[in-house]
């Protein structure tokens, strides 16, 4: 007897089969995807929320925020979201990596009351973010560093028995290599964990070394010998100079004596404000209208240069002298790779040119003038007075304002340190 309307047995395991594999693939897509709804409502929420870390890597930069995390060309300017894991955390912090790595470490920084939850820990992808994979997930981590040699290092918090409960402590751990999971090892020997440690960097004296950032009563270099890491702290003040490189000298510095004025980044003004790698750009800074300057060896070699206030209704009263350049000075990497930074009136001892500053208020070419978003101050500087550029080849340029030996004055006068971008003179 034949029943109309029953399926054959292969057509209802096809289906099930089929409801099967469907299931697992959506899950699959929920692991990597998070919620569908967040991902199509990335919207003014996105734009908008503070960024926790910033890595910029040749011609891409990498962001981080409540958000997700998200990826753009220096180029195009246009964010992407990036697809994680379902419990991979927002708003973490990328890693130290060299430049020519294809690694990218990402971990969440918790804090120390923080549940260490699933999830949490230090990632690593090798396809520029398009997929992720947890490395560590047993450590509260605060810092990694991936050295060149390919060693990882991680400065990470651990809870110890003490009177009245748990005290959080930081140690130092050291993998010989990234893997699934890193072979840490605790290096922390003799330091002691109650200083409480904030960085990691290469130790310029010991290759295949890290230094560490301590803080106190007042701040320390930390660093060993060798691998045997019998560390020693030496106050930042008294460590020993080390020749710098390129990147480290043309480093970026602001100091504010009087008024601050922080612009948080965020995906909507990431490449409205110059924030490198960092989340917080300076409230004012030191700009110049080309990227680029051409010049005859013999012609004078003058260029257009602005103080910005980047954003606010706020404004800051800067001085400057219209005649002179006493509040400008320059550092430049020559065509043969000399490193050179001076002020306009070098060489001059501390005592006079703390008696110039002393005149400065009695000179008739000195301007106070109101700076605001939108209404920069601009004037014109001759490099010639501020360095040499006799010798033909590319040189590469910062140009800074300090006013801060400057005789105090009580109209509210903006006190401090602005540098500004590196930019390029071709002396032909």
């Amino acid at each position: 007897m034949k029943i109309r309307g029953m399926f054959p047995l292969w057509a209802l395991l096809a289906v099930g089969l089929g409801s099967f594999l469907l299931l697992v693939l959506t899950q699959s897509l929920a692991y990597f995807q998070g919620d569908k709804t967040n991902l199509n409502a990335l919207n003014e929420a996105a734009r908008k929320a503070p960024l926790s870390s910033v890595l910029v890597r040749g011609d891409e930069v990498f962001a981080a925020n409540d958000c997700g995390i998200y990826r753009a060309s220096i180029q195009d300017k246009k964010w992407s979201r990036l697809r994680t894991p379902r419990l991979m955390p927002a708003k973490g912090h990328f890693a130290h990596i060299p430049k020519d790595s294809n690694h990218l470490l990402y971990f969440f920084a918790t804090l120390d009351a923080d549940k260490l939850e699933p999830g949490q820990g230090l990632y690593d992808s090798t396809d520029g973010g398009l997929s992720w994979r947890l490395i560590s997930g047993d450590h509260r981590f605060k810092e990694v560093l991936l050295h060149r040699d390919g060693s990882l290092y991680a400065i990470v918090q651990r809870p110890e028995e003490a009177e009245g409960g748990i005290r959080w402590n930081s140690s130092i751990l050291r993998a010989p290599a990234i893997a699934d999971p890193p072979q840490w090892k605790d290096i922390t020997g003799k330091l002691g964990t109650n200083m409480p440690l904030f960085d990691l960097f290469e130790d310029p004296d010991h290759p295949g070394l890290v230094c560490l950032h301590a803080s106190g009563l007042r701040g320390y270099v930390v660093q060993a010998q060798d691998k045997n890491y019998d560390w020693k702290m030496t106050r930042e003040w008294d460590w020993p100079k080390h020749p710098e490189t390129e990147e480290a000298f043309f480093r970026q510095g602001y100091l504010a004596e009087s008024f601050d004025f922080p612009v948080q980044a965020n995906l909507a003004n990431y490449f409205d404000y110059p924030f490198g790698n960092e989340t917080v750009a300076n409230g004012l800074t030191v700009r110049t209208k080309a990227a680029n300057f051409t010049f005859a060896k013999d012609n004078p070699k003058v260029i257009s240069i602005a103080i910005d206030f980047l954003q606010g209704k706020q404004g800051a009263l800067l001085v400057d002298l219209v005649d002179d350049l006493e509040f400008w000075a320059i550092r430049v990497v020559t065509p043969t790779g000399e490193q050179v930074s001076r002020c306009a009136n070098d060489p001059r001892s501390k005592e006079e040119e703390q008696k110039a500053m002393d005149k400065v208020r009695d000179r008739k070419d000195l301007a106070r003038v109101e700076v605001k978003a939108g209404k920069p101050y601009e004037r014109t500087l001759d490099l010639d007075r501020l360095s040499d550029f006799s010798k033909p080849g590319v040189y590469k340029v910062l140009i800074s304002y300090y006013n801060g030996s400057l005789p105090r004055d009580p109209n509210d006068e903006w006190r401090g340190a602005i540098d500004g971008q590196v930019f390029t003179v071709t002396i032909r």
